[in-house]
Parts: structure tokens; sequence; C-alpha cells
């Protein structure tokens, strides 16, 4: 949720070389840094059916002021 709610914030993800040759220091995979906004839309479509509800009622609490 935080992921799919937070899209202006970056995230390290692990990225392979596209040639499987390795780039200049000969890693095939490496981390890089991208904003979230880039996965979000690709790989998430995420929300609350209603309300958070199976959680201890603090935690739904707190989860519903958080997130959409």
């Amino acid at each position: 949720m935080e992921m799919a709610q937070t899209p202006k914030r970056g995230v390290e993800v692990l990225v392979s070389d596209r040639d499987g040759e390795g780039g200049e220091d000969g890693e095939r995979v490496r981390v890089e840094k991208v904003k979230k906004t880039k996965l979000n839309y690709a790989m998430l479509d995420m929300a609350f059916a209603g309300s958070p509800n199976q959680s201890e009622p603090e935690t739904c609490g707190g989860l519903q002021e958080l997130f959409d």
C-alpha cells in the first residue's frame, strides 16, 4: 500500500543488463533508484476495498488515515 500511495518518493530496484554482458564494470545486475511513479502504473493497481478491517482496531484506524 505504501508504494502505491506515495508515488513521488524513490525506491531501489534491481535492474538487469539487457544483453547479459554486463556494463562497464562487468556487473549484469545493479541497484538503481527510480521514482515510484515509473513503477506504479506498470505494476500496481491497489486500494482498500471499502476500508481496512482485518487488523487490530488501532492498526486499521492508522491505515485508514495513511491510505486512500
